[in-house]
């Protein structure tokens, strides 16, 4: 392996461009994200340099999907928060709007 660099992959987490190693399905962050009794079928079908089974394909789908969910679900939370805040920002222009022209 002289003059080549270690091979990478990328994380299999949907749109995540970071490199993990070959070892790694996911980049920690993502892989954090994987409910553990996933985790553990899929770490029980692994099976380094050798052909993957349809039980250790059915557990990578399952730990992108459940990533894919989590990753939603903060989605739809942080709408919630936005819009909350928004409201916020309205709700304070209108009252700073009504205590200047009770002022004059």
């Amino acid at each position: 392996m002289s003059g080549s660099k270690a091979s990478k992959n990328n994380c299999h987490a949907k749109r995540c461009p970071v490199q993990c190693s070959p070892e790694e399905f996911m980049c920690p962050t993502h892989w954090s994200m994987v409910p553990l009794g996933i985790q553990a079928r899929f770490r029980e079908h692994y099976r380094s340099g050798q052909r993957p089974t349809k039980a250790f394909l059915a557990a990578g789908m399952a730990a992108i999907e459940a990533v894919a969910k989590e990753e939603s679900a903060m989605g739809s939370r942080l709408s919630r928060l936005l819009e909350k805040t928004k409201i916020a920002q309205e709700r304070e222009k209108i009252s700073k709007d009504i205590a200047r022209a009770l002022k004059a």
